[in-house]
């Protein structure tokens, strides 16, 4: 079966920042440096996919969630396109438990975002990251 060339896959992500407005990226297995977060499932909503990923990617609890994104990109793949949607994320707490999935974990300045291996995913935060969105 074709997908046809209007596919979008949605994926949600969570930014987290702190006090120093710096923003919590997580490096996977693959070197990369993304987001937490990840795709939809069928049924699932907005707040419990993120609250969902961050629990299996860092092992702690969402305290809020923002209503409406705070930034909307997408990106094109060979076959399909993927939506990102981006929400302003309070956690719990900062005293994360990787899986085996987030090899790492770091808050960044917005001029480190541009140096270092972000996934394809995010390669338009370093534009896009504003510390006065949060």
């Amino acid at each position: 079966m074709k997908i046809p060339n209007t596919f979008y896959r949605v994926s949600v992500k969570a930014l987290i920042t702190n006090e120093n407005n710096e923003i919590l990226l997580i490096q996977e297995d693959n070197g990369k440096w993304d987001l937490p977060g990840g795709g939809l499932d069928f049924g699932d909503d907005f707040h419990s996919a993120i609250k969902r990923e961050i629990k299996e990617e860092l092992g702690v609890n969402v305290k809020s969630i923002s209503k409406d994104p705070t930034y909307i990109w997408t990106e094109k793949k060979p076959d399909f396109y993927l939506l990102f949607l981006g929400y302003k994320t309070e956690l719990s707490s900062f005293e994360f438990h990787r899986s085996p999935e987030c090899v790492d974990s770091k808050f960044c300045k917005k001029s480190e975002l541009s140096k270092i291996n972000l996934h394809i995913n995010i390669k338009k935060l370093p534009e896009m990251f504003n510390v006065e969105d949060f």
